[in-house]
């Protein structure tokens, strides 16, 4: 499974950013999902689920803290995840260090 094929959903009353199979999410239910159960529902889906746990878990860590580190520096994301700079620079037109380059 390619990351590509995983869709970030961030949760703001939790403030915590999660991953979701976008063909999954048509199947979950209203409430939040335990790990256990998403887990579940992955290896239904690919059979292969927990060889690619770890290196998926890792990559939404660094996702989160990319994401936190950025709302915090008051960038935006844009609809089509696009991320904007707190005066409005797109990221590919950025030229300082990205938030989270500056710990």
């Amino acid at each position: 499974m390619h990351l590509e094929q995983l869709l970030d959903i961030y949760d703001p009353q939790s403030k915590k950013l999660s991953i979701v199979d976008p063909i999954l999410l048509d199947q979950l239910p209203s409430k939040p999902m335990s790990n256990a159960s998403f887990n579940l529902a992955m290896l239904d889906k690919y059979p292969n689920w927990y060889e690619h746990l770890p290196a998926v878990e890792d990559m939404m860590r660094q996702e989160a803290i990319r994401y936190n580190k950025r709302e915090e520096a008051g960038w935006e994301m844009g609809e089509e995840g696009e991320w904007y700079a707190p005066d409005g620079t797109p990221e590919w037109e950025w030229e300082g260090d990205l938030p989270e380059d500056l710990s």
